[in-house]
């Protein structure tokens, strides 16, 4: 795990993680809650999770990019605890689900851009696994139709909620897109 760096301790800051390979986590495995600020990751490739971070605590990841990253789950970004994303930006990454992100607890995003990330299941940018809340503040989904295409999906929700301001998304829960609002 961890084809970049494999850490369990300290901040991540100021690297950059290209073209590295594990089967989880293809540039950086954080096994613990992490703070990611001001990386970049291009071009890394996990097996299962996590093509760029594969993540198991409360984290936050922030002023950092993430570019053509590969994974069979979570393109980009894979986590099972709580996660929150500031100005940071997805482009090109891809999976089988969760072209971007996937994750299965509560998700707050804000001022992020997402661009040209596709899952071959069609949860295009993010998927949410389970019971979760997602709060989402100016986020800029480009080249997809919300009515089309899934942005968001949460799958084997029951109680699944999603709150947004300024996000032009689209949200897919048990088959039907909806609106955000």
């Amino acid at each position: 795990n961890g084809g970049g760096l494999y850490s369990q301790k300290g901040k991540i800051h100021y690297l950059n993680f290209v073209g590295n390979t594990a089967t989880n986590g293809g540039g950086l495995y954080l096994p613990n809650a992490r703070d990611v600020i001001e990386c970049t990751f291009s071009a890394n490739t996990a097996r299962d999770k996590g093509g760029a971070i594969s993540l198991n605590g409360n984290s936050t990841i922030d002023k950092s990019n993430f570019a053509n990253n590969s994974a069979k789950n979570g393109g980009a970004i894979y986590n099972n605890n709580v996660l929150t994303i500031n100005n940071t930006n997805f482009k090109g990454d891809h999976a089988y689900s969760g072209g971007a992100i996937q994750i299965s607890d509560d998700l707050d995003i804000h001022n992020t851009n997402f661009e040209d990330n596709v899952a071959t299941d069609g949860t295009n940018y993010i998927n949410l696994i389970g019971d979760v809340k997602i709060t989402l503040d100016n986020i800029t989904p480009k080249h997809v139709n919300p009515y089309k295409v899934s942005v968001i999906t949460i799958t084997y929700a029951t109680n699944g909620t999603a709150y947004g301001d300024n996000a032009y998304v689209a949200l897919k829960v048990f088959g039907e897109n909806k609106p955000l609002t």
